[in-house]
């Protein structure tokens, strides 16, 4: 791993660890809630895109577990925890310095074991959002984007996947965010919202090392 996407040198007296990574934002919430809709939006604003399960994924294989398997995610989460995040994180700063951007969404989060890690590790540079949209709301959404399927259908399908999102403990996320989005109402007061967390939460500019006594910053002339 590049040292510049893991640990930079002592700044006072803490460790500032990917530095990397200027800021990275959380999308969270259940079924159809407009997770998707905030990564497009937050992309075309420059921040990159990343899908949280694409990318365990390829930790899982570099780790010699088949994200097919039915039980990859418990075994993830159970068997390899800590490496496992670790090595995701470390991604994630790969690739965010690999692409010169110092802003990305994790889009899809579900389980407070990730967020806390990446909140421990990243500090005020991870901002959790959790998004909410009434039940009824989102199947309306879900059944008019698909179009042509019957609407009982769609409505089960949802709460089906709601029960796996409350299983995996997504409820658990919303004490953790930062932020709650309201995705209640028009596609434009979602998007204002967007443009307001990017507004509170810009880029964190990468911190300078301290100067050590006696050695004059670049640029000056000692006396």
């Amino acid at each position: 791993m590049d040292e510049d996407t893991h640990v930079t040198p002592v700044i006072g007296s803490s460790i500032i660890r990917y530095p990397g990574i200027g800021r990275l934002f959380s999308l969270g919430g259940l079924s159809e809630c407009g997770k998707s809709i905030a990564g497009q939006y937050l992309a075309s604003h420059g921040v990159l895109r990343i899908k949280i399960a694409r990318l365990l994924a390829d930790v899982g294989r570099e780790l010699l577990l088949d994200p097919d398997d039915p039980t990859f995610t418990d075994q993830l989460y159970t068997s390899h925890a800590s490496i496992a995040l670790s090595m995701f994180i470390e991604c994630v700063a790969k690739h965010m310095v690999e692409r010169g951007v110092q802003l990305a969404s994790l889009e899809s989060m579900y389980r407070s074991q990730t967020a806390i890690f990446l909140k421990d590790v990243l500090g005020q540079r991870m901002v959790h959002t959790f998004i909410e949209a009434p039940l009824e709301l989102r199947i309306e959404r879900e059944w008019r984007k698909l179009g042509g399927e019957p609407r009982e259908a769609v409505a089960c399908r949802v709460r089906e996947k709601d029960a796996m999102k409350q299983r995996l403990g997504v409820p658990q996320l919303r004490p953790l965010a930062d932020v709650v989005l309201d995705n209640s109402g028009s596609l434009q007061d979602y998007r204002s919202q967007l443009d307001r967390l990017l507004d509170e939460f810009p880029s964190v500019a990468k911190p300078q090392p301290r100067v050590l006594p006696g050695k004059p910053p670049s640029g000056e002339v000692s006396e």
